[in-house]
């Protein structure tokens, strides 16, 4: 094939992946996918099609089904400037939906599609450690960058830690908590992300000792729903949606078997009530888990800066002092040579801000069948979605809390449908069919849905809207707190 065939095939390929990426657009909404959602996997479909793929060979969509490893493990990590642990997990999540789309167009084998997703579930956690390496300033040798696993990186590892326990060892014996409250907060700003950490020293009330560092603008509303007293820690908003690193002195029974380990390869020895330090990550929706080598580092710096912070405070809190609540002061890094140097500043922070998902039904025709098929207006319905309480851990990765959504009828108080999810973004289309298929088959359309928390109020607001169905938000939900309660003791 002479340079100009080869060319041709290129604008060939490109031309058939447009009109792929039109139909696999169709097919994510028939799926019933809101259009940020859609949006997101094509771009992410055309990257992986019309970039990577023809990067260097012109390779059509059905050949680059085996190449996946290649592309998330190496190629994205070392080519696209956005690349980080959620892009991804986006990108997987997409990959799966297009050649999922594939299979169904016959275009792939199911066992070519079950092996990606395979591959995906396995490779996953390899590859963020790789993408981790790769945006690791100390680590210079290409070959340990994606080979990994090197003794000079488990060496690396294990210092990161032992300052990590260095720091808190010397928090502790400050024992700031007894002339710091929970409501003196400040910030410390993440000198590898920029992300400010706001933090809460614990320990005053004589219960808990520690810290606890709030990531970002999610973790900052969850700070202030906290000390505002709408949300109690250990209440079931607070137990599922905190977003922090946390530090606190705990008694040796509280620890885990991979938690002593580090605290053995150290040669640390701790002994007595509330004396051995306990690091977890609390990320909405997820267990709490071990903290990864950028959270180590991180918490080394808020602890630092914390004791930095706190020992100016002792005599005169007035330098945490701002006209504005969302206003504090920030420890602000700056590098001077390879030293870190830290500096105040005040900050104010990005108005905390909810998000909520929403899915309406595609297909106009089922909306109109519906809606002129003579269904009759039937109780009022209750609908709730929720967090379970028992995590789900799929093999080598972070445990899950999956989410539940319940419909009862208002009146009888019969449970209607039971349907539980993992990521409510991507699969929160399921609970919208629920509802619908229910409308369908009983042929009767409820005169009311009520939700008593904005989650659900938003997921089901587009599709009461097309059914005509009353959305209406209450205080509580009595016949379903009766069953969330069973199923909470039952687990």
């Amino acid at each position: 094939m002479d340079f100009e065939d080869y060319e041709g095939e290129f604008e060939r390929i490109r031309e058939e992946n447009s009109k792929l990426l039109s139909e696999f657009e169709e097919w994510l909404y028939k799926i019933n996918l809101k259009e940020v959602t859609v949006n997101k996997h094509l771009d992410n479909i055309d990257f992986y099609i019309n970039h990577f793929l023809l990067y260097e060979e012109p390779l059509k969509p059905a050949d680059g089904i085996g190449m996946v490893g290649q592309f998330l493990g190496y190629w994205f990590i070392k080519k696209a400037l956005w690349a980080n642990k959620e892009s991804i997990k986006n990108n997987g999540a997409s990959l799966k939906k297009f050649y999922s789309f594939m299979m169904e167009k016959g275009e792939v084998a199911p066992e070519e599609y079950n092996e990606l997703v395979e591959e995906i579930k396995e490779s996953m956690p390899e590859w963020l450690a790789t993408l981790e390496r790769f945006d690791d300033p100390n680590i210079e040798d290409p070959e340990e960058v994606w080979f990994g696993g090197s003794i000079e990186e488990e060496e690396r590892e294990l210092s990161h830690w032992e300052e990590l326990f260095n720091a808190a060892k010397i928090f502790k014996e400050a024992r700031c908590w007894e002339w710091m409250y929970d409501n003196d907060n400040f910030g410390v700003q993440d000198p590898e992300t920029g992300e400010i950490a706001y933090c809460c020293i614990i320990g005053n009330a004589g219960e808990a000792f520690g810290l606890v560092a709030y990531l970002g603008p999610v973790g900052l509303e969850n700070l202030l729903l906290t000390l505002s007293g709408e949300v109690l820690p250990d209440s079931y908003e607070g137990q599922f949606q905190q977003k922090c690193l946390m530090a606190t002195f705990e008694d040796r029974n509280i620890l885990d078997e991979k938690d002593r380990g580090i605290i053995k390869k150290l040669g640390l020895k701790f002994r007595g009530k509330n004396q051995w330090p306990f690091f977890r990550n609390f990320t909405p929706g997820y267990y709490p888990w071990y903290l990864s080598s950028r959270d180590c580092r991180f918490l080394t710096h808020i602890f630092q800066q914390a004791l930095e912070v706190s020992l100016r405070c002792r005599e005169d809190k007035s330098i945490l002092e701002t006209d504005d609540p969302l206003t504090f002061l920030v420890r602000v890094p700056r590098k001077k040579g390879k030293d870190l140097e830290w500096e105040d500043e005040y900050l104010t922070s990005e108005v905390p801000q909810s998000s909520y998902i929403s899915f309406y039904l595609k297909d106009q025709l089922r909306i109109k069948r519906i809606m002129e098929g003579g269904f009759k207006k039937g109780n009022p319905w209750e609908a709730d979605i929720f967090y379970l309480s028992r995590p789900v851990q799929d093999e080598n990765e972070r445990p899950y809390y999956p989410q539940a959504c319940i419909f009862l009828d208002h009146v009888t108080g019969l449970i209607l449908n039971f349907e539980i999810i993992q990521d409510l973004k991507e699969e929160g289309h399921r609970f919208i069919e629920a509802l619908v298929s229910m409308v369908e088959e009983n042929e009767n359309i409820p005169s009311k849905l009520l939700v008593c928390n904005d989650k659900s109020y938003y997921l089901f607001n587009d599709i009461c809207e097309q059914l005509k169905i009353t959305l209406e938000k209450v205080s509580s939900l009595e016949n379903i707190e009766i069953v969330k309660e069973e199923l909470f003791n039952s687990f």
